[in-house]
């Protein structure tokens, strides 16, 4: 097995406020592998201080393009049926939320709320429902 230097990353995770003075210096095959906040593995991001924010803003800017391709699918009066339209959403969207939900699942709960406030919109799109504010 063969390791790439320049795609390779170290993530210090540590919950220190000011850590600047302690830089770790990692190598591999005699070359210094970068320090990094946060890396990617296997599609989830991880952030030196575990807060899930990159990983959380990311998926709900990929929420909202699929809210837009669902907006359109459910437009009018000749939109798709709710029934299919349900379908889609299971599919592509909760399923993009459930992967990784185990590991970021202990997120602040103003994150998880964010995610769940862009969920509700589109289930009320797909749905049929309306924009409206519940008291």
């Amino acid at each position: 097995m063969v390791f790439s230097t320049h795609k390779s990353v170290s993530v210090l995770f540590h919950k220190m406020h000011n850590l600047a003075a302690f830089k770790p210096q990692v190598k591999l095959n005699g070359q210094e592998i970068v320090v990094a906040e946060h890396a990617r593995f296997l599609g989830v991001i991880f952030d030196h201080k575990m807060t899930w924010k990159p990983h959380l803003d990311e998926l709900i800017g990929s929420l909202k393009q699929k809210q837009n391709f669902i907006n359109a699918l459910c437009l009018g009066r000749r939109g798709a049926p709710t029934a299919f339209a349900s379908t889609i959403v299971k599919s592509v969207v909760i399923s993009k939320i459930d992967y990784g939900s185990f590991i970021y699942g202990s997120a602040k709960k103003c994150l998880l709320k964010k995610l769940d406030t862009t969920l509700h919109a589109i289930l009320r799109r797909a749905l049929g429902g309306l924009n409206l504010l519940l008291l």
